[in-house]
């Protein structure tokens, strides 16, 4: 991951707003495009904690956790309509598609490259 200004960085400022892409799968979902915030460590640990508390439920939990970190998305329902960020939709997408939301969210993949993008830089500090 390259931030903005074109250095690699390990740190998450306060404020960094990723833009992140998921590519489609053929037969399987469409391609994603979503602005989100990286999930820190502490982030990552109350996380780790709230699965704990609701282990009949972790599905939940990460949905919960994913709406927050989430700032927007271009996902559109069967008619066409702009789908809004929560966890009953998020508990609601194939499962391939909310695993890599999670992966690239909390840090432990990288977002496909954007064919459309300007630049490789996936990062888009300040907003």
């Amino acid at each position: 991951m390259s931030s903005a200004n074109g250095y690699l960085s390990a740190f998450i400022d306060d404020g960094l707003t990723c833009a992140g892409y998921i590519a489609a799968v053929d037969r399987l979902h469409p391609a994603v495009k979503f602005d989100y915030r990286p999930l820190t460590i502490a982030e990552q640990t109350a996380w780790g904690r709230d699965m704990n508390r609701r282990a009949n439920e972790q599905y939940k939990a990460t949905a919960d956790m994913l709406t927050r970190k989430l700032c927007g998305w271009d996902l559109v329902d069967a008619k066409g309509q702009p789908v809004t960020i929560a966890p009953e939709a998020l508990v609601r997408l194939k499962p391939r598609l909310f695993d890599r939301l999670l992966g690239i969210v909390s840090g432990s993949e990288a977002s496909d490259q954007d064919p459309a993008a300007e630049t490789a830089a996936p990062f888009r500090p300040g907003h």
